[in-house]
């Protein structure tokens, strides 16, 4: 049985030993070559991040994995993102979950497995808590990603974990398709980010362009409970977030089981992206030349207004490029153009030229 650490104590405690893991093993702590990446023998990666950066990283462990395939895989993740890594990833990567507040002893039974046992490389891409860096100093060679992630905001989030595994650059090559007769769509229309998220009425006008867009198409909502409000009357199917593995996996299900996926940027966006789902993007301050990959099959939707830019207003209460966007037409799609990046925006409301 898992045993509950102090919440009080918790933080406090992985700063003390992921501090004597890194002085111990200081010799192993540097940048890693690609010479050394390809002679490794095993990989260690430890993945303790933010629901999106999590996926991200589990569909670049998979591209990892397909261009060394001779190699033996160790991931350690978080329960709720357990089932997403299991889903996306090959079964040459042995996946493991731990809790890292609660589960004292599987801490221990992990520590003495990759003490007895270490691996040649360890590697934690977008993962910044100290308890991914814990896990990785036990094996001979490795580098954190915080201490190699110094990009500027408007860098492409999967070209920034892509550099830290030593994967080259993928061309660009979209593919994404909007399906013409999707018959079960699921919508996921807000984030934690309001500035990314719709408001009553983008979500209605969402509702009612794929309504008439897809006459006999289903639609449902993913949302977490405390969002219920924001969606007023609108009669459709709602599907709960939670912070557990049960309800990674009923998500997990509901995605695989869409013929289109629409949600703005956010985590469940990536999500099935990486499981093949044909998916519309909805942008508002974000560029898509930022968060999408190259090989992306989603569909971005964006104000024209916008293109070229990155918002990073952070007092924005009330995106005006969303609200806009809904009061157009929505299509065509926007353009993406992975050659240059978007210059970022600090003051001005560029939605309103």
């Amino acid at each position: 049985m898992a045993r509950t650490l102090r919440k009080s104590h918790a933080l406090t405690m992985w700063k003390r030993i992921t501090r004597k893991r890194l002085q111990a093993n200081a010799v192993g702590n540097a940048p890693l070559t690609a010479d050394e990446i390809a002679r490794a023998a095993s990989v260690l990666f430890a993945v303790f991040a933010r629901y999106g950066d999590s996926v991200i990283t589990f569909k670049l462990l998979r591209a990892f994995v397909r261009a060394y395939p001779d190699k033996k895989y160790l991931l350690v993740t978080s329960p709720q993102a357990l089932p997403y890594a299991r889903a996306i990833l090959p079964e040459a990567i042995e996946c493991v979950g731990f809790d890292k507040h609660r589960d004292v002893f599987g801490l221990w039974r992990l520590t003495r497995r990759i003490r007895r046992a270490p691996f040649d490389l360890g590697f934690n891409p977008w993962s910044h808590g100290q308890e991914s860096e814990y896990f990785i100093s036990f094996a001979r060679r490795f580098h954190p990603y915080g201490a190699f992630a110094e990009y500027p905001r408007t860098h492409n989030l999967y070209d920034r974990a892509r550099a830290y595994l030593g994967l080259p650059e993928k061309p660009a090559a979209l593919t994404g398709k909007i399906p013409p007769q999707p018959k079960r769509i699921l919508i996921s229309p807000f984030s934690t980010d309001v500035r990314k998220s719709l408001n009553t009425d983008d979500l209605k006008k969402l509702v009612a362009w794929l309504g008439k867009r897809y006459g006999n198409a289903t639609l449902a909502l993913a949302l977490f409970p405390e969002e219920d409000a924001k969606v007023g009357d609108l009669p459709l199917a709602r599907f709960h977030f939670g912070k557990s593995r049960k309800r990674s996996r009923a998500f997990l299900e509901l995605v695989k089981g869409s013929d289109l996926f629409v949600g703005v940027d956010a985590g469940p966006l990536h999500l099935a992206d990486a499981l093949g789902v044909p998916s519309i993007g909805i942008f508002g301050p974000t560029a898509p030349e930022t968060i999408l990959d190259r090989d992306s099959g989603i569909v971005p939707l964006r104000l024209n207004a916008m293109q070229g830019w990155f918002c990073d207003i952070r007092d924005c209460a009330d995106p005006l490029c969303l609200h806009r966007l809904f009061a157009g037409t929505l299509l065509p799609p926007a353009p993406v153009d992975f050659t240059r990046s978007p210059t970022l925006e600090i003051e001005v409301c560029r939605a309103k030229f």
